[in-house]
């Protein structure tokens, strides 16, 4: 176990190392709101490395996000989106054996020998735009493999098929928002929600809880993250309401935001502000039901993962404080008082 300074100076370390933060001035750059996301959902002291790791995940689906928002061009985003869905697999394994033939250092048995496959993005596609987009991807490849062998190493298992998957789907929706944003077309309310479910990057975030947790350890396991589970669309939707909720600007930024909520106060006539503000507390108050049951119902989850699920969902009211935009801000004061 690492006390929880150790763990922050290693995040604040990584992440001035990886220059994204310099990269990308207008960016969010705020690695210990990042690491409440990881504190809340892996709170056993033992989980330190996963933490550590999922914290990673959380700072590039912001990042990523804001490329998208701030920095990208259509046809640039188009790209990237492009690079991240194209991808081949290299074998480790076979690569180690070969090197050490050649080089007479044969240091496994062939009784031994287990495939370790690490993903490769087409980084080709990439080489053409801007540096802020090849820093961001070349940062999404690096961390990306990085988190499988680690899996793989712990648990026996590689995750990098799903890993790769989940972000391949979070840029596909980014995507489409940014179509949207860029032709002025206006979504139903329903449909940029669809959409937002993805866009806030719960899944991409919990795909990697499940598999730090070690909890992918057989195919139809894979297959239950993979494919958006109740539990993790949930968790996806209390998060995505309640970001919508607070506010129609995204921290001061000056990229394109959507809103469910402004969406949705178009398409009905409520009297007021504060009676459509009711309306989505009383959707998240559902989802929240949907949530609970579905956890203490019978499921193939561990509890770790399930804690780490409610447990996420119940940062949410300390991320998203309605009636004070600064939240964010008290809540890195307080982490740096602890520290």
């Amino acid at each position: 176990m690492e006390k929880e300074e150790k763990i922050v100076a290693k995040l604040l370390l990584w992440w001035k190392d990886l220059g994204l933060g310099q990269d990308l001035k207008l960016a969010r750059n705020q690695p210990l709101i990042w690491y409440v996301g990881s504190m809340a959902s892996l709170a056993n002291p033992t989980l330190s490395q996963q933490r550590i790791d999922l914290t990673k995940t959380i700072a590039l689906i912001y990042i990523i996000d804001d490329v998208f928002d701030i920095y990208g061009t259509l046809n640039e985003l188009t790209l990237l989106t492009e690079a991240v869905n194209m991808y081949t697999t290299m074998n480790l394994t076979r690569l180690f054996v070969l090197f050490s033939y050649f080089a007479e250092l044969v240091l496994l048995p062939i009784y031994s020998i287990t495939y370790i496959y690490i993903c490769r993005w087409d980084i080709s596609v990439v080489e053409q735009l801007p540096y802020y987009v090849k820093s961001s991807f070349k940062a999404l490849y690096d961390t990306t493999n990085e988190i499988a062998l680690r899996v793989y190493e712990k648990h026996g298992f590689n995750p990098i098929k799903s890993l790769r998957k989940s972000w391949a789907t979070l840029c596909d929706a980014f995507l489409v928002e940014a179509k949207w944003f860029a032709s002025g077309l206006i979504p139903k309310s329903e449909e940029y929600l669809k959409n937002g479910l993805i866009t806030i990057g719960v899944q991409v975030l919990l795909v990697h809880m499940f598999f730090l947790l070690g909890d992918g350890d057989t195919e139809e396991k894979a297959n239950l993250i993979d494919n958006n589970h109740e539990i993790v669309s949930s968790v996806s939707k209390i998060f995505r309401i309640s970001d919508d909720m607070q506010s129609g600007q995204d921290m001061n930024q000056e990229g394109h935001d959507g809103s469910y909520f402004k969406y949705l106060h178009m398409e009905h006539e409520f009297n007021s502000t504060e009676i459509a503000h009711e309306y989505i507390k009383k959707m998240i108050s559902d989802t929240w039901k949907c949530l609970n049951k579905e956890c203490l119902s019978p499921n193939p989850f561990s509890e770790k993962f399930l804690k780490g699920c409610i447990n996420l969902a119940r940062l949410v009211p300390l991320l998203y404080d309605y009636n004070n935009k600064s939240s964010f801000d008290l809540i890195e004061k307080y982490i740096r008082s602890i520290l």
